[in-house]
């Protein structure tokens, strides 16, 4: 088999990480012959530990996004004619040339949820807009669509003809320990949300709802880490002035999220788009019990719990599953269990084992 992964648009976030991830572990599952090229960003080269790949990246790939797709439009029908692959591989969701085996990922959300895209300035809304546009022409002229999760495959099979499709999740780097949390009187109880200031993450509601927690007497403490967008991340700046205990981390690496993992004893998601968000897995792989949105994806990953997923109409219902949490060394004591048990599911070892069989199928 011959490999082609197109991935151009690929150079942050979880996508980047899959990417690395597959593309780092894929020897393990390719035959002596078997061979992969990849198109991407020089960036993400630097990354990639396998003399399986034959690295490829034309002078445009530094460009705006946008802007190597039209130029791939006449560039890439060259390069595909020369590379003889047997597959081809997008994994960021949007290919435009022309070929037969063609299997593809669809990783964001947004494209095609109308209420969340609303909350965005415009000019964002014509990017996600004009991303639903590439992804439908991608994924309806796909021999094959891998979706991240079962919610992702119903939705957008819902409003676009897929040909064949199958559900292989994205893998995390597991943890070896299990970490139960008590609290005690004395010691502080740590909550963490660990995601972008994006309008749909709702950042304000969580802030809100701990300062409600904390003017009820709780000895808790919120810790925040991601950027994003200025005007959120400044506005929640103004609203928990005079509150040392929401604490803003910004931008981190990855040893410095994972100690965050470590000292928490809470985890809250507040999200109204996911396919498959890596930080929530991340966090069950920490043995963390979860408060999150009720979202649909939640749970599927979390299974039906009490106590565990909020509405997100006001702050009274965040505040009383974090309080529940808060108050029940006995109830976190189960969820970590779970959360941990759970995690097991999502290995980046299967992962990449099952997307190789996958591609194999489709050559």
């Amino acid at each position: 088999m011959i490999l082609l992964v197109d991935a151009p648009n690929i150079k942050s976030g979880g996508g980047l990480e899959h990417l690395i991830n597959f593309l780092n572990q894929s020897h393990l599952f390719l035959a002596q012959e078997d061979k992969i090229i990849l198109y991407a960003k020089k960036q993400v080269f630097e990354k990639i530990k396998s003399d399986k790949i034959e690295f490829k990246s034309p002078f445009y790939y530094e460009l705006p996004t946008f802007l190597i797709f039209i130029l791939n439009i006449f560039f890439q029908k060259s390069y595909l004619k020369r590379d003889k692959y047997s597959v081809v591989f997008a994994p960021g969701g949007v290919f435009l040339g022309k070929a037969v085996n063609l299997v593809s990922i669809p990783q964001n959300m947004l494209p095609y949820d109308k209420k969340e895209r609303w909350k965005f300035p415009l000019i964002y809304q014509i990017k996600f807009t004009v991303l639903f546009l590439l992804q439908k022409h991608t994924l309806e002229k796909s021999k094959s669509v891998i979706f991240l999760s079962n919610y992702a495959q119903e939705i957008i099979s819902s409003c676009l003809r897929i040909r064949k499709s199958k559900v292989i999740s994205h893998g995390i780097s597991l943890q070896n320990n299990l970490k139960i949390s008590t609290r005690s009187n004395n010691r502080i109880f740590k909550l963490l949300y660990v995601s972008p200031f994006l309008p749909y993450k709702n950042h304000e509601l969580v802030i809100l709802s701990v300062i409600h927690l904390i003017k009820k007497g709780l000895k808790v403490e919120l810790h925040l880490a991601g950027q994003g967008f200025d005007t959120i991340f400044n506005n929640c700046k103004e609203i928990s002035a005079g509150y040392p205990e929401i604490i803003f981390h910004g931008n981190l690496n990855r040893n410095e999220i994972n100690k965050l993992y470590n000292e928490a004893d809470l985890f809250i998601f507040a999200s109204t788009c996911e396919n498959l968000p890596i930080t929530l897995l991340e966090a069950m792989s920490f043995g963390l019990p979860i408060v999150c949105s009720n979202l649909k994806i939640f749970k599927e990953i979390l299974g039906e719990r009490e106590n565990v997923f909020f509405n997100l109409n006001g702050i009274e219902d965040i505040s009383k599953k974090i309080e529940h949490s808060y108050t029940s060394n006995s109830f976190r004591k189960h969820q970590s269990k779970t959360n941990y048990k759970l995690s097991k599911k999502y290995t980046i070892y299967n992962s990449v084992k099952d997307t190789i069989d996958f591609l194999k199928k489709n050559c």
